[in-house]
């Protein structure tokens, strides 16, 4: 019921082609049916011929559809003219699962004509479109006609690999009635390989499925009594006959019939067994002879009669040669099968790589693309970096620039400091050396008054430019309030005069250029004019405190 439905669907979408025109409806019309009534639709078929259409494609799809309706209807055809019509144009324009439609059933007339090489090429190139046709259906076909290809080939091996994939098949679509074909064919390959357990576990499961009709169940009694047979053991094997005859009003084949008979006779029953394979050897066909003569060479065998088992086994010479020859060419065809599937490998290897290869190329362009982007984010970050560095660097010297200034404040107090603690030092004496000038200018005009100053001021002078302790407590007071310059003035420029250190140390005290010609003996002018030139001494030596020095002397 399910195919009917998807078949008639499948009419419904195909229904508009262009191709499609009122003459072609009613041969089209044949798809919605054709699985579940092939012989109307031969009927209807058998009404046309090729000559019928004029189009390629409706030429094509009368010649499909005719093979399908042949092969379903038992009429097996050798000729695949009929077939290469379909095959031909769909090969150029077909969708997949025209070609694959196309492809299965010359397979089908390949092996009805027994070229069984090219069938199985054929099939391998069927199964190429599987996937894209969608037709699971035709998935077990394949697989079942592959089966049946290597059986008549007796590669018995292959055979049950495909009927177990054909199985697998029909049941995952719920295709019942294949389905039981099929697991018909996975028990007789199991008996084929020799493999007792698996053919009898199918065979119990065929006799079991109440399901299915009558004969399905009868079948599967006779093939389970057939496995007992090949397994010695003939009483369990004639009760599985027995039910299969009497309860399910089954009919033994050739081959189930001659172990039946070996079966009677091994059990005791030896005239039935003897009479049985008698009314078997009257049928005509090389296969039942070939039944006969093998089971009549086994019990002549038995009976010790080994000229007679002779015989027998001459007579299926035959019929061996032949299997002989098959089975010769099977290797040819599994290499081509082989060969088929490596192409259809390849085929799907080469569309792989290039899928990645569009993959890898779409990776490389989005991995460019972050790459660049990260360059760019980090050159932006680091620019960021950059401005953030200098605002930070501005404001570390602005910082820095606020310092030295708080340090010049601190510096020029340091100084008035310096000066004062200086001036308070010696107050006394300067107290009297502006007593002195006073005295000076209220004895202004007489004489005796003027050399009583002059000798009490150059006394003084004298004391103080003379005074070394008097000189080391100024330069300590100095080197206390200005980072030991005139210590380090010392270390840095030694080997001087010590008139020298005192005429730096009065400049870096503070002293004013009179009060330093009164303790030096200089003139004004004279103390202008070597504190100019101490300065630019100074600054064109490398000592590494000129700055520290220059700053002092210019305050």
């Amino acid at each position: 019921m399910k195919r009917v439905i998807k078949s008639i669907i499948v009419y419904l979408i195909l229904l508009p082609v262009a191709c499609r025109n009122q003459e072609d409806a009613r041969v089209h019309q044949v798809w919605s049916f054709i699985q579940e009534h092939p012989d109307s639709a031969l009927s209807i078929l058998n009404d046309y011929s090729l000559h019928s259409f004029n189009k390629g494609c409706s030429r094509a799809e009368f010649a499909l559809l005719k093979s399908i309706a042949l092969d379903k209807n038992y009429i097996d055809i050798t000729s695949d003219t009929l077939i290469r019509v379909a095959l031909d144009y769909y090969g150029r324009k077909g969708n997949a699962r025209d070609k694959m439609l196309s492809w299965y059933y010359l397979a089908r007339v390949q092996d009805n004509a027994k070229d069984f090489n090219n069938a199985i090429v054929s099939l391998s190139r069927a199964e190429e479109y599987l996937a894209k046709a969608e037709e699971p259906y035709y998935e077990g076909l394949i697989h079942m006609e592959r089966e049946s290809l290597y059986n008549r080939t007796h590669n018995n091996t292959e055979a049950l690999v495909e009927a177990k994939r054909g199985m697998d098949a029909f049941e995952s679509i719920g295709e019942s009635k294949q389905a039981r074909i099929a697991r018909r064919r996975v028990g007789l390959d199991y008996l084929a390989n020799q493999d007792f357990k698996g053919a009898d576990s199918i065979f119990l499961s065929m006799a079991s499925d109440k399901d299915a009709d009558s004969l399905y169940r009868a079948d599967g009694y006779f093939h389970f009594a057939r496995s007992k047979v090949l397994q010695n053991d003939y009483v369990n094997a004639l009760i599985l006959f027995e039910t299969g005859i009497t309860q399910y009003k089954g009919r033994l084949s050739r081959e189930q019939a001659g172990a039946y008979a070996y079966a009677l006779y091994m059990d005791g029953r030896k005239d039935e067994g003897k009479a049985l394979l008698a009314r078997l050897a009257q049928g005509s066909s090389k296969q039942t002879k070939a039944v006969v003569s093998y089971y009549r060479y086994l019990i002549d065998q038995e009976e010790g009669d080994y000229r007679k088992a002779l015989q027998y086994v001459n007579n299926t010479m035959g019929t061996e040669d032949s299997l002989a020859r098959l089975t010769m060419e099977q290797s040819v065809i599994k290499t081509q099968r082989e060969y088929q599937q490596k192409n259809r490998e390849l085929y799907q290897a080469q569309a792989e790589m290039r899928k990645l290869s569009i993959i890898a190329l779409m990776i490389l362009l989005v991995l460019l693309v972050w790459i660049a982007i990260t360059i760019l984010l980090y050159i932006s970050r680091r620019n960021n970096q950059k401005v953030a560095a200098l605002v930070s660097a501005e404001e570390e010297a602005k910082s820095l620039l606020k310092q030295i200034n708080q340090q010049n404040e601190d510096l020029s107090d340091q100084l008035s400091q310096t000066r004062k603690k200086y001036i308070a030092a010696y107050k006394k004496r300067f107290s009297k050396i502006a007593h002195l000038s006073e005295t000076y200018y209220t004895t202004s005009g007489m004489k005796d008054g003027r050399d009583i100053v002059y000798r009490e001021v150059s006394e003084l002078a004298s004391f103080i430019a003379k005074d070394a302790h008097t000189f080391r407590q100024l330069e300590r007071n100095i080197n206390s309030n200005l980072s030991n310059v005139m210590a380090l003035y010392r270390e840095e420029f030694p080997g001087l005069e010590e008139k020298e250190y005192r005429f730096v140390g009065y400049l870096m005290a503070g002293f004013p250029a009179s009060t330093i010609a009164l303790l030096t003996g200089l003139s004004t002018s004279n103390v202008y004019v070597k504190k100019m030139r101490l300065l630019a001494s100074i600054s064109s030596s490398d000592v590494p405190d000129k700055q520290h020095f220059v700053m002092v002397l210019e305050q």
